[in-house]
């Protein structure tokens, strides 16, 4: 895995890149360090390419909150994790769809278990969900499905660019994604937990800024999952 930390404090960056290298994932990794956010988007631009970028919120001239918008503009795949002494930055840090957050300083175990889960993360970028269309059979990937929508005796698979339709039950649909965090919003909705924004009283709003319909009794348990995926920002 290739790792970037970016953190204006010399000392901060080096703790970082020597907690990393005890923990399993670290030890493989290959690390590199930024001073800025400048540097860093200097060095992407460059060609060079990261899996996981270690952020520090608060650096003099382009902050980390500001890079990482930038960082998530030029790739959607990117894992962000912000690091920071201060909590209240943490909505900033969800809304450039951040992986994680979290408090300086940060020990190793805590350190290694984020890395667990990024890796997981990464995996399941890599991971495809077969359907078969009119023109033939379609790999999607599945983090790109921001939710399937049953119309009739087809379901629908929005994605970030464009659709695809198949012929299909919603149910079965389900039942093949929920384990890849896809939650049932209303009987006619499945969307990607991971795209959504914001939760309202009858619709859910994603991250591209689309609205799905959901239903009143789905409220609480979409609110509940949505809350158990959120809170890796607060522990």
């Amino acid at each position: 895995m290739r790792i970037a930390i970016c953190d204006d404090v010399k000392r901060d960056r080096e703790c970082l890149r020597d907690a990393l290298m005890q923990t399993e994932i670290g030890k493989c990794s290959e690390v590199s360090l930024f001073e800025s956010g400048e540097k860093l988007l200097s060095s992407i631009n460059g060609n060079a390419f990261f899996d996981v970028v270690f952020l520090d919120v608060d650096m003099p001239g382009l902050d980390g909150i500001e890079t990482g918008k930038r960082l998530r503009n030029d790739n959607k795949d990117l894992v962000i994790i912000f690091l920071t002494s201060h909590p209240e930055f943490a909505l900033d840090a969800y809304e450039c769809e951040a992986f994680h957050y979290l408090l300086k300083p940060c020990d190793t175990s805590r350190i290694s278990e984020v890395l667990e889960r990024a890796a997981s993360r990464i995996g399941l970028m890599r991971k495809y969900h077969v359907v078969k269309t009119k023109q033939g059979s379609a790999r999607l990937p599945i983090a790109d499905i921001y939710y399937v929508e049953c119309i009739g005796r087809h379901v629908i698979y929005h994605m970030i660019d464009e659709d695809y339709t198949v012929k299909e039950k919603i149910s079965d649909v389900y039942d093949a994604l929920r384990d890849y965090g896809f939650c049932r919003v209303h009987q006619g909705y499945a969307v990607n937990i991971d795209k959504i924004k914001f939760i309202g009283k009858d619709e859910v709003i994603l991250t591209d800024g689309r609205s799905v319909m959901m239903s009143v009794r789905k409220r609480n348990e979409v609110s509940l999952a949505y809350m158990k995926y959120v809170e890796k920002f607060t522990r």
